[in-house]
């Protein structure tokens, strides 16, 4: 990055670049979103800088694509062991991380180009829409930096950004959200019911019913966190929805994205009420710590796990 700012404008002196160069680098592996540039990534001097732009996407990438499984990607010593051993992959969670990861930043940035065309991309080259459209849709998911402005985006987006942010990045890694673990579960799970197997399969692996079920607690946990954040925001910033300023929308994107931890705003955040910013950041404690770690942290242990109760028959849908 120190490269790609350049020498011109706010990084003409060569401090000053050094340092915005390392603050940026640390910002966008750890997926914190901050930038110390008047407007963030959408300052004069890098906001059409797409080879900056890649750069830190690729950051975004790694830092929420979790630790473990980069050790596993690129560790020499396992390199060396799957180039003799052909038959060996990666890991199995290395695997859900990798191809979820991807799938999800494709899909993104598909609905991206395809609804922003005319409004966010109409400026540029196609190249420069491109880079643009996998930037936020990487940025969407863990890292809160932008290169477009997020309140003027189309419904669409807002929508398609909001499951984005809900899945965030993956287990163990820098990112927040319900991770791409429990999302991938969660989809292998929708599968095998609809085709009907007697077991969760993905990857030609089984998976337990005990992941199963955390996997769906988590979802389940985070909804109920939103939609309780979410009315306790639209009680505090009742003159702010009044006002015509901002609307429903805009409360749902900033709760959602301050429990992915992701960073993402319309600008509603500097208008918040004292009440309103109380809420975000238990929001997003909640969101950095886990909703699992909390509910175990506060749910009573059983004596005994040696019992069944008889089994109970419903209707299901």
């Amino acid at each position: 990055m120190f490269i790609g700012f350049g020498n011109e404008g706010v990084f003409a002196d060569t401090g000053n670049r050094f340092y915005q160069a390392v603050f940026h680098g640390v910002s966008g592996f750890n997926n914190a979103g901050l930038s110390i540039l008047e407007g963030g990534m959408m300052h004069p001097d890098v906001i059409n800088n797409t080879f900056v732009h890649t750069v830190i996407m690729i950051l975004f990438f790694f830092g929420g694509f979790g630790m473990i499984y980069m050790f596993d990607l690129f560790e020499i010593k396992r390199l060396r062991e799957r180039m003799r051993k052909p038959w060996k992959t990666i890991e199995f969670g290395t695997k859900i991380s990798l191809y979820f990861t991807l799938g999800l930043l494709f899909f993104g940035a598909l609905v991206f180009i395809i609804f922003e065309w005319n409004n966010g991309l109409s400026d540029g080259s196609v190249t420069d829409a491109v880079i643009k459209a996998l930037f936020e849709s990487m940025t969407t998911r863990n890292a809160g930096f932008n290169v477009v402005d997020t309140s003027a985006l189309t419904l669409p987006v807002m929508i398609v950004f909001l499951f984005l942010m809900f899945i965030g990045a993956s287990s163990g890694s820098a990112g927040g959200g319900i991770r791409t673990s429990t999302f991938a579960i969660m989809w292998a799970s929708l599968i095998s019911t609809v085709k009907g197997r007697k077991h969760t399969e993905l990857f030609k692996r089984t998976i337990t019913n005990d992941t199963i079920l955390k996997a769906y607690a988590i979802f389940l946990f985070f909804v109920i966190g939103n939609v309780f954040g979410t009315f306790a925001l639209v009680i505090t910033e009742q003159d702010l929805i009044a006002s015509g300023q901002y609307d429903f929308m805009d409360i749902v994107f900033e709760h959602v994205s301050a429990a992915s931890t992701v960073g993402l705003s319309t600008g509603l955040t500097a208008d918040l009420s004292v009440g309103g910013k109380i809420i975000l950041i238990i929001a997003m404690f909640i969101g950095r710590v886990g909703t699992l770690t909390l509910a175990y942290l506060v749910g009573k242990k059983v004596i005994s796990r040696n019992y069944k109760y008889p089994e109970g028959h419903t209707m299901v849908g």
